[in-house]
This record gives structure tokens, C-alpha cells and sequence, in this order.
């Protein structure tokens, strides 16, 4: 037994309505405040296996009520692998959009006055990269590539020397910037902080996975989408780039933006639960006064009917020895 059901079945010594509905409400906001906020900061095995174990424990108490007749079980089983689901994509999400750029941004390694044809793959496992002075953001060859719904902007960094050069060599990008929904197909790259001129440095776009124990759990969010515009940008321009060139959020203040991820983050999971929680809540109570109303009239009018019948039978009842009529 459950400890919070005493010997009456009564939840917290609750009445079986009150019951209800703390079972059936306060069950579906801890399935999705917990799987919610487990996946938008631990997506991976471990993750995975504590959103099972919430479900588990959910399931248990919905199981004991069953045993007790609880009435809205058939109701809430469903709302609550709905429930799940959709907090799995809204959890899974937020990790892939904010915290999981915040993590691999935080846990890379710093460079400094970093030249613009610097190997990438020297590079790679960068958190926040600081070029050279000389350094520039070629919004002229800029792409914007169309997949999935959003446009993946992206634009090649280069040195001064190299944009001159590149009239008759084109230089060998290892370095690009990219942004989300930021820029038209053939350039107007308008990227975080692409037309700020003291900007030359950002935080590097790391594939999700890489910062997770597993890459079952977790998709490439939009680092392949981003892939295939860099792709697509050097065959229209005719710019050779590196087989694994390093992705970067083209910013002049890291730190903001690190710490704008990270508050987005947490908003998400949090916001998102007070609106389920007080959507859930309200909902909840007002079938709950719906469907009570309907018990209560129908428990009158049987009542009332009983007796009917009861004084009709005793009005036909006459006593046999009574010899006055």
C-alpha cells in the first residue's frame, strides 16, 4: 500500500471527490513537470531512464486507486500517456534548441586570436573562439538554405587578406557562421550580431550528442541542416571548405548569449509547467463539479422516487383484523 492511502482508502484523509481529483490532477502535472524538466537538461540513457522510472511511480499510485474503484482511471490513463508525450517533445526540444548549445558552448575549451585560416579540426572541441583582428564576416557569400520549415543561414569567415586573394584563389574556409531564420537565400546575413563591427569572435555549435552520454536519445538538432547549407553555400560561391568545418554563433558578448540559452532553458521547463498545471487543474475541477452535479440529481430523483414508492405500498397495505372499514 501506498503511504499516503489510509486504512479508508482516503488520500491524505481527503473525501473520495477531493481524492480524485488530487489523484488524477496533481498525477498528470508530476508526469509532465518531471519528465518535462528530466529531458530538457539530462536528454540521454540516464534521462530516458528516469523519465521511466516517474512513470512508474505515477502508474503505482494510479494502480492502487484502482483497487479501490477509483472512478476517474479509465479518464486519466490516457491523458497521461498523452501527458508524457508531450512533455518528452516539449522537454526534448528545450534541450536541443537552449540548454544543449549552453552545455557544449560551457564545456569547450577557449581560444584567442584565432586566424581565420586556422585548422578546424584543430578547433573543434572550442567553446567561445576569439579571431584575429583582422578577421571579417563575408555576409557577401552568405546562403540561405530552405529545409524543414526555417531557413539555415550560414556565412564563411575569413581574414582581409584572403577576401582580397580570393579574386583569383578562393580561400579555404574552415570557419562559418550560422543563424536560424536570419537572412534570404542569396545573402543578407542578419545573424545575432552580424553588423557589429567590434564582433569577432562566438560560441561554436556543437552536435548535441557530444554532449551527451549517448546519441540514442538525441537527435543532430540543426547542426546537419546547418551542415548542408554550408555545403550548398561553397558549391554556389565556389568556396572549398574544411570536411568538418566549426559552426559558430557569430557574437561580440559570449557570455549574454551563454547566458540568455541558459535562462530560456530554464523558462521553458518552467513556465510551461504552470500552464499545464493551472490548464490541467482547472479542467480537472470542472468535470469533476460536472459530473458531480449529474450524480447528485440522479442520486435525488432515485431518492426521491424510492419514496414515492414507499408511501404508495403503504397506502395499499390495510390491516386484515381492522373490522371498521
Amino acid at each position: 500500500m501506498l503511504p499516503f492511502f489510509d486504512d479508508e482508502g482516503k488520500v491524505f484523509g481527503l473525501p473520495q471527490q477531493q481524492a480524485s481529483l488530487f489523484l488524477a490532477a496533481g498525477g498528470l502535472i508530476f508526469i509532465y513537470t518531471g519528465i518535462c524538466g528530466t529531458l530538457s537538461f539530462f536528454l540521454g540513457p540516464s534521462g530516458f531512464f528516469a523519465a521511466v522510472l516517474q512513470l512508474v511511480f505515477i502508474t503505482m499510485c494510479w494502480s492502487e486507486a484502482v483497487e479501490r474503484g477509483h472512478p476517474t482511471l479509465p479518464k486519466v490513463v490516457p491523458l497521461g500517456v498523452a501527458t508524457a508525450v508531450f512533455a518528452a517533445l516539449v522537454g526534448t526540444t528545450n534541450y536541443q534548441t537552449n540548454y544543449a548549445p549552453y552545455a557544449g558552448a560551457k564545456a569547450g575549451r577557449g581560444y584567442s586570436q584565432v586566424v581565420a585560416s586556422a585548422k578546424a579540426s584543430a578547433h573543434a572541441d572550442g567553446g567561445v573562439i576569439s579571431f584575429a583582428n583582422d578577421t571579417v564576416l563575408d555576409g557577401s557569400r552568405a546562403f540561405g538554405f530552405w529545409s524543414h520549415g526555417h531557413t539555415y543561414c550560414v556565412a564563411p569567415i575569413l581574414s582581409r587578406v584572403e577576401m582580397v586573394s580570393s579574386r583569383s584563389a578562393a580561400p579555404m574556409v574552415q570557419f562559418w557562421a550560422v543563424g536560424l531564420d536570419c537572412c534570404s537565400k542569396w545573402g543578407d546575413f542578419e545573424c545575432d550580431d552580424a553588423g557589429n563591427r567590434t564582433a569577432h569572435g562566438g560560441l561554436v555549435l556543437h552536435d548535441s550528442g557530444e554532449v551527451t552520454t549517448s546519441t540514442i536519445f538525441a537527435r543532430s538538432a540543426h547542426r546537419l541542416e546547418f551542415l548542408r547549407a554550408v555545403k550548398a553555400a561553397s558549391a554556389v560561391h565556389e568556396l572549398p571548405t574544411a570536411a568538418a568545418p566549426v559552426l559558430l554563433r557569430w557574437t561580440s558578448d559570449p557570455d549574454s548569449l551563454l547566458f540568455r540559452w541558459h535562462c530560456t532553458a530554464w523558462l521553458v521547463w518552467i513556465v510551461s509547467s504552470i500552464i499545464y498545471a493551472v490548464i490541467t487543474s482547472t479542467a480537472w475541477a470542472s468535470l469533476h463539479k460536472y459530473y458531480d452535479s449529474k450524480i447528485q440529481r440522479a442520486a435525488g430523483a432515485a431518492q426521491a422516487g424510492g419514496q414515492n414508492e414507499q408511501n404508495a405500498s403503504q397506502r395499499r397495505v390495510k390491516d386484515p383484523f381492522l373490522l371498521v372499514p
